[in-house]
């Protein structure tokens, strides 16, 4: 990095230095005066990235009031933007996933944003002086400035997106009310369903005895933003004569002969039953993404139809 240092007169420094914080003292090529102008190179570590302040201090003669000492002149600070020379492969946020309630004591979070480079290992992206810029999908939610600080501002669902060079990472904000939980949102349009051909499965039994047939269903986020969770799919408006089973979340790989895995689910006539998904996080899904679910079926002819769509929402009890 050059630095050029110009002196105006009627100043008359010997010699002078670069202060550069962040880095603590770094040694510079002999730097060239030609009685007006002094002119430093300074090698930046290659794995250093963000603000970088220069501060100049010049030496100009005998200080008057302490005779023997040099007279040290500061000069104004300087801040610079030091990038990364290259892309990073990856970017990564330290935490994806924020449940906050408006108008509570936290109502401002600060991210923080790790890169990760095929030639120099990880570094510090947080700061936007390494070209990293953040993006509030609902600043009505929750605003984040050029710093990675978001605060929150009202209810709701926001996705902050941190973004380096075209490489991105994502946070999801969901502020709500505990007291007054948020309405269940169809994100039906946002992904793409896909059903798996229906075959009687001899290990999944109904009452421990009747063979059921299992139908994989698989939903992948076909937009540009994660889906906030937890997400259900629902299933409703099946025909009479056919039951509805789901298997047990919790089952154990190795089950007791006489454990029960598999529930009765029927729906009543007009409303759904949600079926928790279980993406990688837990929570939301990313773009791309997907994630299967296995609806188990008891009939005695022909295929079910039924109805299937995707919500978003803490509180089950509000799905339709």
């Amino acid at each position: 990095m050059p630095v050029v240092l110009r002196i105006d007169p009627p100043l008359h420094p010997t010699d002078a230095i670069i202060f550069l914080s962040g880095l603590g003292m770094l040694e510079g090529k002999e730097a060239e005066f030609n009685g007006s102008t002094f002119r430093w190179h300074f090698d930046i570590p290659l794995a250093y990235s963000g603000p970088l302040e220069l501060t100049p201090m010049v030496v100009a003669g005998e200080d008057p009031a302490h005779p023997g000492t040099a007279l040290t002149i500061p000069g104004a600070p300087v801040t610079v933007s030091v990038k990364p020379k290259e892309k990073p492969v990856k970017v990564d946020l330290a935490e994806h996933n924020f449940y906050m309630e408006p108008h509570g004591t936290l109502d401002q979070q600060c991210l923080h944003v790790r890169g990760e480079f095929s030639n120099v290992g990880d570094r510090d992206l947080t700061s936007p002086a390494t070209g990293t810029t953040y993006r509030s999908s609902a600043p009505s939610v929750a605003a984040v400035d050029m710093e990675g600080c978001v605060k929150v501002v009202g209810p709701g669902v926001a996705t902050v997106t941190a973004e380096n060079r075209g490489v991105k990472d994502f946070a999801t904000f969901v502020v709500e009310d505990p007291r007054n939980p948020l309405p269940p949102e169809d994100v039906t349009a946002k992904v793409k369903i896909s059903t798996s051909a229906m075959r009687l499965d001899s290990n999944a039994k109904a009452y421990n005895t009747y063979p059921l047939t299992v139908q994989a269903i698989t939903i992948t986020n076909t937009s540009a933003e994660p889906i906030a969770g937890p997400l259900y799919l629902t299933v409703r408006d099946l025909p009479k004569g056919v039951e509805l089973w789901l298997k047990a979340a919790n089952a154990p790989a190795n089950p007791p002969p006489d454990m029960t895995l598999y529930f009765r689910q029927n729906p009543a006539p007009g409303k759904s039953v949600p079926v928790r998904l279980s993406s990688k996080d837990g929570l939301k899904l990313n773009p791309g993404e997907s994630v299967t679910a296995h609806l188990y079926f008891l009939y005695s002819k022909g295929e079910p139809s039924y109805r299937l769509r995707v919500v978003g929402s803490g509180d089950t009890r509000q799905i339709p």
